[in-house]
């Protein structure tokens, strides 16, 4: 579900009315949504008549409403914006634009190179369970060249073999023999059927080569008021990119609570400031916002079960010599895996067509 805030809700209700007229707003939104007479206000103000459907989503979907109206003015700059900023619309322009007043924003171009290596990180994950006819969905992202960090326990039991995993490109299932590295507090890192981060991805094009990568804690300062937290997850078979205002009202360091959207299967999607430094990892949402364990607490309970978490090894256990691969290249592919500066080709970016909307697709909320 899409916890909107009172200043996302106005966002939305000024990004209607600077949308649609009063007539418009009924017939272009409302009609098409068959919202009932006595939910819509017949005010001549067309932010009232906004409100109003604002009201109407937050019961009955915010996607709902947003779709509807991109329908009827797929050019609106305001709408795609908003759309792009729960994700919507899979445009790194919009998500620039929503990212771009953060007090930890970076440069266009670093900003567009941690879009690139989001997307090939983050995975999808489907685990048939063992003795059950349901399909648990979920989100994760690489920690290692073979390990995928996501939820664990309570929010899902340990997984059979029945696993997979579906990256950018590539869908790969889980270790047959060791499929668990570790089970630490609410998150559980997995193991992949093989390595797949430290593997170059076009080793023979004449293009500066790259590699997936994996994420690890990084230096940085905890976010602050103002900043964004963006969260990338794997729903209905595809990434979407999620944009909302850090909630400074916690204390302590285990919890981060944000307004930014996320749908069902997010549960486990990594949780970025917007400098695409990791801050945490998607546990939930309560009344009002969505939260997650910060990635300080995630490195205390990896350390409580004796295990260290860096961007040259990825998740091991810690009296242990630092795993080591077999490839003759790992040298070199460990140079590339952490100054990934990797090359965004054309491909590597979503469209900002309106086409991508699949607007009459049901959407289900987490």
């Amino acid at each position: 579900m899409i916890p909107l805030s009172p200043a996302r809700e106005q966002e939305l209700v000024d990004a209607l009315a600077d949308a649609f007229t009063p007539e418009d707003l009924d017939h272009k939104v409302a009609d098409p949504l068959q919202i009932p007479s006595a939910e819509r206000s017949g005010a001549r103000d067309v932010k009232v008549r906004a409100r109003a459907l604002v009201k109407w989503a937050a019961v009955n979907g915010v996607d709902t409403l947003t779709k509807a109206a991109l329908s009827g003015n797929p050019s609106s700059s305001r709408l795609r914006q908003f759309a792009a900023s729960i994700g919507l619309l899979a445009s790194p322009t919009e998500l620039l634009e929503a990212v771009r007043l953060a007090p930890k924003f970076v440069s266009v171009s670093d900003w567009t190179r941690g879009l690139g290596e989001a997307q090939r990180q983050v995975c999808g994950i489907r685990m048939n369970m063992p003795g059950g006819s349901d399909e648990n969905q979920c989100s994760g992202f690489l920690v290692g060249d073979d390990q995928v960090m996501t939820v664990g326990s309570p929010s899902f039991p340990a997984p059979g073999l029945d696993v997979t995993f579906a990256f950018e490109g590539l869908t790969i299932g889980i270790h047959r023999k060791d499929p668990i590295v570790v089970d630490s507090d609410v998150v559980r890192v997995l193991r992949l059927a093989e390595p797949i981060a430290r593997a170059l991805e076009k080793p023979t094009a004449e293009v500066a080569v790259r590699t997936r990568g994996w994420i690890s804690p990084a230096p940085g300062s905890r976010p602050t008021a103002d900043d964004r937290i963006l969260v990338v997850q794997y729903v209905d078979g595809s990434l979407r990119v999620s944009v909302g205002m850090y909630d400074a009202t916690i204390t302590g360091d285990d919890e981060v609570r944000y307004h930014t959207a996320t749908y069902r299967g997010s549960l486990g999607a990594p949780c970025y400031d917007a400098a695409w430094r990791l801050v945490g990892i998607h546990i939930g949402g309560k009344a009002g916002f969505n939260w997650g364990r910060t990635v300080e607490a995630l490195v205390r309970s990896l350390t409580a079960k004796g295990y260290r978490w860096d961007a040259s090894n990825g998740v091991y256990q810690a009296q242990r010599v630092a795993p080591q691969t077999a490839d003759s290249h790992v040298g070199e592919h460990d140079a590339i895996v952490r100054g990934i500066a990797s090359s965004i080709e054309a491909d590597d970016v979503w469209s900002d067509d309106v086409e991508d909307l699949d607007l009459d697709k049901r959407e289900c909320w987490a």
